[in-house]
């Protein structure tokens, strides 16, 4: 909601009263801090006090992708460093501890990296294509050749994995999502010059910073030997 209110704010039509909402909405997720000792910045769900997995669609990097595309849209710098600082926290945060155990888009190892090479698009920080080649690189590890398709199959959710053997837990799935069409796409985002405008449809679009702005010099028209890449 967070995302999408923001790119409401850009239209003049809509800008007022979506302003007043994100502004509610935006104070409304901040109140659902975890201590700062916790393992993630915020939990699965309101009320909760456990922490939470690290995911496109629960989690820090979540949060962080839609204050950031939301901050970008209204030009509130708070909210950009916040946004910044949440997902430097997910990009730290312990492979083992993610709850990352396949590849897909929505809660899986390429939907980290997408997002992590979102933000170094957007910002030029080194740390941020550092995780998104572990996460790429992670993607491919969970490649079993024969599997799925092209080696990638979806992990079952575990409410489905009752009374199963191993080899039965993953599933062909080609789908965008949890499957590996999304898996694909992350990959040629990461190795691309085109800016990978399909995540507009998961609220990821977060314009790429000017390469005059960047620490790095390097500009999102840079050759892909430049961005952060899966490990070929």
């Amino acid at each position: 909601m967070i995302a999408f209110l923001g790119r409401a704010c850009t239209l003049p039509q809509v800008s007022p009263q979506a302003r007043s909402l994100l502004d509610g909405a935006v104070a409304w997720v901040h109140n659902r801090r975890l201590p700062a000792e916790s393992e993630s910045r915020f939990p699965l769900i309101r009320g909760a006090s456990q922490t939470c997995r690290s995911a496109w669609c629960y989690g820090d990097p979540g949060v962080a992708v839609a204050l950031l595309l939301a901050a970008r849209s209204v030009g509130n710098m708070e909210w950009e460093r916040d946004a910044i600082a949440i997902a430097l926290g997910a990009a730290a945060r312990a492979p083992q501890k993610t709850q990352v155990v396949d590849a897909g888009l929505c809660h899986g190892s390429a939907g980290l990296a997408h997002i992590f090479n979102r933000f170094y698009q957007a910002t030029g920080e080194p740390r941020f294509a550092d995780a998104a080649r572990d996460w790429f690189e992670r993607t491919l590890d969970y490649r079993i050749p024969g599997e799925g398709i092209a080696g990638f199959a979806a992990h079952l959710p575990e409410g489905q994995l009752d009374g199963m053997p191993d080899e039965s837990r993953r599933e062909l799935h080609a789908g965008f999502l949890t499957g590996a069409a999304g898996v694909a796409l992350a990959m040629l985002g990461a190795i691309s010059p085109i800016e990978p405008n399909w995540d507009r449809s998961l609220l990821c679009s977060i314009s790429p910073m000017p390469s005059a702005s960047r620490p790095d010099g390097q500009g999102p028209s840079s050759p892909p030997s430049m961005r952060p890449r899966c490990a070929a």
